[in-house]
């Protein structure tokens, strides 16, 4: 019994190992979105310009006979 309890305790602790590197591999790529957003609204804010697209809002129930 006490090596098949080993074996439990190595497998939960692999599992939680592979939950923390996935959150890490996410955290970094949030980072990175994060970063090249920040850069793009500097960049938008020192030449006066949005920078981010402005769409107008969505009709809400207008089909294409509304136009």
């Amino acid at each position: 019994m006490p090596s098949r309890m080993k074996t439990l305790d190595k497998r939960f602790s692999l599992t939680e190992a592979e939950g923390r590197f996935k959150k890490a591999c996410d955290q970094i790529v949030l980072n990175k979105r994060l970063g090249e957003v920040q850069k793009r609204y500097k960049m938008a804010k020192t030449s006066q310009q949005p920078s981010l697209p402005v769409q107008p809002p969505l009709k809400a129930g207008c089909h294409r006979r509304c136009a």
